[in-house]
Order: C-alpha cells, then sequence, then structure tokens
C-alpha cells in the first residue's frame, strides 16, 4: 500500500484543474526488536513504567525544592520545564500505545483523537458465499482505514514533539538571559498555552474523525480510497 497527497493544479496546455500525487510514500509495518517484551512489560503491565515515574517525580520534586532554597533560578527554569513535560508525555502515553500497537493488541475501548469509520463486511470476515474479490476489496478497505487512522495520530504527534521542542527552546533561553521568577511564570504559561493548542489538535481530528475524514472510492481505481485531514490524500493498494 502507498499513500500520496492530492494537489489540484492548472493544467498550462488545457486551463483546465487537474489533480496530481505528491509525495507518494510506500506505508511499511513499523517493527522493532523484542516487540512482545516492550508489549507485555511496559504497554500492558506497565508496573515498572509506574515506579520509573513515581521515582522520577521524587527526585523532581527533590531538586525542585533544593533549587527553591538556593534560588538558583536558571536551573530550576529546567526542572519546571522537566516536570510539566512528563505530565504532557503521561496524559499523551494512551495515544502512543494506540499507533503502536492499536485497539485490537491493546483492548482499549476508549480512542482519544480517532475513531474507526470501517464499516466491517461480515460477509467477508466469515469467509462464507464470498468470492476472492469481496474477500480482497474487505481487507483492504480494513488496512486502509487503519492507515487513516494513524496518520491522524502521526499528525497529532508531530505537532506535540514541534510544542515540546519550541518549549524546550524557549526555556534554555530565559534560564540564560533572565533566571528570576518571572521566567518560571513563563514557562509554565507556556505550558498551558501548549496544552490548549494540543487540545484544539485533538478537537480538531475527533471532527475530521466524525465525518469519517470525508473518504470516498476513487472512480479511477477501485482499490483507492481518498480521505482528506490537513489535506486531501489518497491511499492506494
Amino acid at each position: 500500500m502507498k499513500i500520496s497527497k492530492i494537489v489540484t493544479m492548472k493544467n498550462l496546455d488545457t486551463s483546465k484543474d487537474e489533480e496530481i500525487k505528491l509525495g507518494t510514500k510506500e506505508i511499511r509495518e513499523f517493527n522493532f526488536p523484542k516487540k512482545d517484551y516492550i508489549i507485555n512489560k511496559v504497554f500492558i503491565d506497565n508496573l515498572w513504567l509506574k515506579i520509573a515515574l513515581i521515582i522520577w517525580f521524587l527526585i523532581l520534586i527533590v531538586l525542585l525544592i533544593f533549587e527553591k532554597i538556593s534560588q538558583n533560578y536558571d536551573l530550576l527554569s529546567v526542572l519546571i520545564f522537566a516536570s510539566l513535560t512528563t505530565i504532557t508525555i503521561v496524559a499523551n502515553f494512551p495515544i502512543f500505545k494506540l499507533y503502536f500497537f492499536d485497539e485490537k493488541n491493546l483492548n482499549i475501548k476508549k480512542k482519544l483523537i480517532t475513531g474507526w469509520a470501517w464499516i466491517r463486511n461480515k460477509k467477508a470476515e466469515s469467509h462464507k458465499n464470498c468470492t476472492e474479490a469481496e474477500k480482497r476489496d474487505c481487507s483492504f478497505v480494513k488496512k486502509a482505514f487503519e492507515e487513516i487512522n494513524k496518520f491522524a495520530i502521526r499528525f497529532y504527534l508531530s505537532h506535540l514533539a514541534a510544542v515540546l521542542a519550541l518549549l524546550f527552546m524557549v526555556t534554555l533561553l530565559m534560564a540564560e538571559n533572565q533566571p528570576d521568577k518571572i521566567s518560571l511564570i513563563i514557562v509554565a504559561g507556556l505550558w498551558v498555552l501548549m496544552e490548549f493548542y494540543l487540545w484544539k489538535i485533538r478537537y480538531f481530528i475527533r471532527a475530521k474523525a466524525k465525518m469519517h475524514y470525508n473518504v470516498a472510492t476513487r472512480v479511477d481505481n477501485d482499490n483507492a480510497l481518498e480521505f482528506s485531514l490537513n489535506g486531501n490524500y489518497v491511499i492506494e493498494e
């Protein structure tokens, strides 16, 4: 399977608008070493992860107290950034699980930012009185919608990474140039704005998911689905 972005451009010869596919990429399954071990120890039975997070928070609290006493505001700003970033990552942890291991492996009942729009063909799934062509089409549609949801989550995670990187750079600048109480307030205020921005992104994706990402079958290709998020795209077999 492959995914492409669709843009409309005017043909200089015919003066008509035509659709052009750009940035075509092959869709490959994400695999990494010791996948089963990570699923069992971190994503499902995540006792050690919880213990590590508790220890991390305790260390941050102790460091914050010491730096507050010594009034070392430059390091204090970095510690506050680390604390707030940890909260953000923990809050978004289920989204990481949904992306890497999907609902089937994790048994997630409530999806946070996306919803499966694929209507299962029970006839094709049961393989009774079903032609090979119907089974193949059913399988393609299922895989296509899985990729559409992963595409939406990647869209969200890219914004998450961008705003965290931006907040980190601002924190370093504030710690270097203005190491006082004002820098702490600014870092905390920017984190609140960042959380509001991420909420807006999640709201945007949920609105698109309710409309099933405007999925439509291409006229020129049966095994191809068009959808939209922050632009128009097509998934082909």
